[in-house]
């Protein structure tokens, strides 16, 4: 049984390999630099709103909790900047949300 062993995991890692390459006449395994399943823009803003929704409701609690653990005890000319990228740290995220929304239906892996 042992010296079959290695001809029968050929085998089924072949049939396995098979299987995952050819799946409804496509090649799945293939570098072909065209994607082959492509959002439609409508999707793609309706998880973008989603996503920026609740990244922004956790961002505004942990900003409120760091900005009141941090921030409180500190003197005002400390204060002021903290606010300020704590206020503005939510910006790159929700920008790059946007990007990935407006993006043309196609250029999902170009950017």
């Amino acid at each position: 049984m042992l010296d079959k062993a290695p001809s029968l995991i050929l085998r089924l890692f072949t049939s396995v390999r098979a299987l995952i390459t050819k799946q409804n006449g496509k090649d799945l395994l293939s570098t072909d630099p065209k994607p082959r399943h492509i959002m439609s823009e409508r999707t793609r803003k309706f998880i973008g709103v989603i996503a920026t929704v609740s990244f922004l409701i956790v961002y505004c609690l942990v900003a409120m909790v760091v900005g009141a653990k941090l921030l409180t005890d500190v003197p005002g000319w400390i204060q002021l900047p903290g606010f300020i990228v704590l206020g503005m740290g939510w910006l790159p995220v929700v920008m790059k949300l946007i990007r990935w929304m407006q993006m043309p239906v196609g250029e999902e892996g170009s950017r």
